[in-house]
């Protein structure tokens, strides 16, 4: 589990009962609400394999190469855009 975000435990497992919990659930549901943003993938660590963005707070950007990446922050949350 993410040490950044041990209070979701409960996140995994209920991917198996529905797909949409995941990681970042809670910002995926933001994107969508907000400007119709879909994130299709379905991996319940949120894992991909090329991702376009990678959205992580501040103890999460310790699992990154920063140099591969353009990063942003947007108050508590950073995005990462490879490249």
């Amino acid at each position: 589990m993410l040490p950044e975000m041990s209070q979701l435990w409960w996140v995994l497992p209920w991917n198996t009962v529905d797909e949409s919990y995941r990681l970042g659930m809670a910002l995926d549901y933001l994107l969508k609400n907000y400007f119709d943003l879909e994130n299709n993938n379905r991996n319940p660590l949120g894992i991909a394999e090329n991702p376009d963005y990678i959205v992580t707070s501040a103890r999460g950007l310790e699992r990154y190469d920063l140099g591969q990446f353009q990063v942003a922050q947007f108050g508590a949350l950073y995005v990462l855009k490879p490249g």
